[in-house]
């Protein structure tokens, strides 16, 4: 996925980068080096995040992003630039670093012809790379018409999570109702490893638009993935994708209250708990809490969990440190 984070020619076997990541607004003393001087207003970097290259439109921008032309910095989404400015600086900061994978000719989208068989299928998907918008089509069909088979599923998947790192290939794939069969085949296939390692990296992808969460939303991607991470408790894999997928629901406002609804917090905590050691298990998890902290319905209940996870993040140090960090500071905010 790209890891708000599922990042030019993306590596298409792991997921996106994470952005740079803004806390709350006042300023955190002892900085590695000494905290960067900001605009009045800009969020400050907390410990354990990347230093920011640059300040632009008021926003924290990642290295790579501020190298790029700023007509290639991919909007803000309306939704997004109505809400808190810490989050918006958040998500501007992704989108930022995200429009480095900008700059390769997006293939031609128009469909080719679907598979014949599961071989046929199978050996399709796996070729697969980013720019191929032509195999969006018919990876939805092999997914849906081989949706008994395993293999044909783990590897529709698959292919699917390599084509969402494309924002105009996520178009594609929400057109032609991606996430609904993305959803369908990980509840078919809960048990299995593969597909929940793939379907829920291909959710991650498709979540970071606006209208990848209402699809997911509407498709109950909040009970499959909940489902996929306590049948597969014991993989990383599935449960960073599980709680990138929590965080990128939790950008929009109006869901938040949802996934508290499906307990998802404590989930974000348990997972953490089983992965103390997983940077990245970590920083997904604050991501998530952090968000759900933030909105003042779901806080109260959120909060034991966000306490004992902003804890656990400062043990595991490197870039969860500074997510432990930004989660204490907006739990006192």
């Amino acid at each position: 996925p790209a890891t708000l984070a599922a990042a030019g020619d993306v590596v298409e076997a792991a997921p996106p980068q994470l952005p740079v990541v803004t806390g709350p607004a006042p300023p955190a003393p002892g900085h590695p080096g000494g905290a960067p001087q900001q605009a009045a207003g800009v969020p400050q970097v907390s410990p354990g995040h990347a230093q920011p290259a640059a300040v632009r439109n008021g926003v924290a921008v990642p290295a790579a992003a501020a190298e790029a032309p700023a007509a290639t910095l991919f909007r803000v989404p309306d939704f997004v630039a109505s809400a808190d400015p810490r989050v918006e600086a958040y998500v501007r900061g992704l989108l930022q670093e995200l429009s480095s994978t900008r700059g390769q000719d997006q293939e031609s989208p128009a469909r080719l012809a679907s598979s014949s068989s599961e071989a046929e299928a199978i050996e399709m998907c796996l070729t697969v790379t980013t720019m191929q918008a032509s195999r969006v089509g018919p990876v939805i069909d092999a997914l849906r018409e081989f949706r008994s088979s395993r293999e044909v599923v783990a590897a529709a998947c698959g292919a699917l999570e390599t084509l969402a790192f494309q924002p105009s290939n996520r178009a594609l794939l929400l057109a032609e109702e991606g996430v609904g069969a993305i959803c369908q085949a990980l509840r078919g296939h809960v048990e299995s490893a593969s597909v929940a390692v793939k379907a829920c990296g291909a959710l991650w992808n498709l979540t970071f638009e606006e209208d990848g969460v209402t699809a997911a939303v509407d498709a109950a991607a909040v009970e499959a993935v909940t489902a996929a991470m306590r049948q597969h408790s014991l993989l990383a894999d599935v449960q960073a994708a599980g709680v990138a997928i929590f965080a990128n629901i939790a950008v929009v406002a109006e869901r938040r209250w949802s996934l508290i609804e499906a307990d998802v917090h404590n989930l974000v905590l348990r997972a953490m708990e089983d992965f103390p050691q997983s940077e990245e298990v970590a920083v997904q998890g604050c991501r998530a809490l952090f968000l759900l902290s933030f909105d003042g319905k779901c806080k109260p209940l959120a909060t034991q969990a966000a306490e004992r996870a902003s804890l656990l993040a400062a043990e595991c140090g490197g870039s969860a440190a500074g997510w432990g960090e930004d989660l204490r500071e907006v739990l006192v905010s």
